[in-house]
């Protein structure tokens, strides 16, 4: 006679195939995780490239000392041009010395970079056009239990915002043609695109340099012309600027999107 599984017989089978099942359940958030890591890794290596790139053509072919011997050059990265809206300036017309003359700037515009001297770190882009030092790094908490600065937050009230283009593609504008009709393709295309939800700010300060041989950087190049500068890569900063405008920067300055997703360090020299 043939007798079928006892109702306790099925429940531990059940019970076998769930532990087993358990670790492999676990590995989807992990992966899941990981993949978006991956993600920030990539976005924020493209960015920085291009920051760093944009930064050594206007140290090296857009620079210019002004009358009042203030030295600093003229920035071309992604996301100028959006302040510059927001500011309702334009570039300067001449970028170059063709005419004998240095470009005419206006350095409350988003585009002019004020070099620094030796002991001054100025952030970038201003949140006022008239102040260009930091004002000081996020606290966060010592192993000790005491509030020290967190040298990878800095407390920037403003980015550079990227994916202008791809912006305005979403609502549907050809920003390099704005007589083609955009498709809904490209409109959904652009809306996902994770790229206009980046943004970024810079750290930059002169660089001391080892003249010793010793290995230690102990004094700055005679020329004063090497700079260190930190590229802070940021995720939906937008986010804050509603309280950063009403004034409650403390509030935003601890909010998850004010912490930079990656940062780098790099020199820049003429």
């Amino acid at each position: 006679m043939r007798h079928g599984f006892t109702l306790l017989e099925v429940l531990i089978t059940m019970m076998i195939l769930i532990i087993g099942l358990l670790p492999i359940f676990a590995l989807f958030p992990l992966g899941h995780q990981r993949t978006a890591e991956v993600m920030r890794d990539t976005y924020a290596a493209i960015i920085v490239q291009l920051v760093q790139g944009a930064l050594e053509v206007g140290i090296t072919r857009l620079r210019v000392t002004l009358d009042s011997g203030e030295r600093g050059f003229v920035f071309l990265g992604d996301g100028v041009e959006t302040l510059l809206q927001e500011q309702a300036k334009t570039l300067p017309r001449d970028l170059t010395y063709d005419d004998g003359s240095p470009p005419s700037v206006d350095t409350s515009a988003a585009y002019w970079i004020r070099l620094p001297a030796p002991g001054e770190k100025f952030l970038y882009p201003r949140f006022d056009p008239s102040r260009y030092a930091l004002e000081g790094y996020v606290k966060t908490t010592s192993p000790t239990g005491a509030p020290v600065d967190d040298l990878t937050h800095p407390m920037t009230k403003k980015v550079f915002p990227l994916g202008w283009k791809l912006r305005k593609l979403a609502e549907g504008v050809d920003p390099d043609d704005p007589t083609r009709s955009v498709s809904d393709k490209e409109k959904k295309e652009a809306e996902n695109d994770p790229y206009s939800s980046y943004g970024y700010a810079f750290l930059i300060e002169e660089a001391m340099i080892d003249t010793n041989g010793d290995g230690t950087p102990d004094s700055y190049s005679p020329l004063h012309n090497i700079f260190e500068v930190t590229v802070f890569i940021y995720r939906n900063f937008g986010a804050l600027n509603e309280l950063f405008l009403s004034g409650q920067d403390a509030q935003a300055f601890q909010h998850r999107n004010h912490k930079p997703v990656r940062y780098f360090k790099f020199l820049i020299s003429y």
